[in-house]
């Protein structure tokens, strides 16, 4: 009995078509990254964060080094 690319008359190095659809939880993403980006660059901003932060039960040592960290990354 033959396989099922003989069957077919399909080549077996025949590789499937992969189709790039877009994304929309891909481009929230990005569209969020850009604003914290462009609101990083405000250092009152930068304060309103870390007060939100402590606000909502993160202990500010871990809210100070988080600071720290996005700002090493932001540059």
């Amino acid at each position: 009995m033959a396989n099922d690319n003989e069957k077919l008359d399909v080549p077996a190095t025949d590789k499937p078509v992969v189709v790039d659809r877009p994304s929309f939880l891909k481009d929230v993403r990005n569209g969020l990254l850009h604003a914290l980006k462009v609101v990083w660059q405000v250092p009152e901003a930068r304060g309103m964060i870390a007060t939100l932060l402590v606000r909502f039960g993160v202990p500010a040592s871990i809210a100070a080094i988080g600071m720290a960290v996005g700002e090493k990354l932001a540059q």
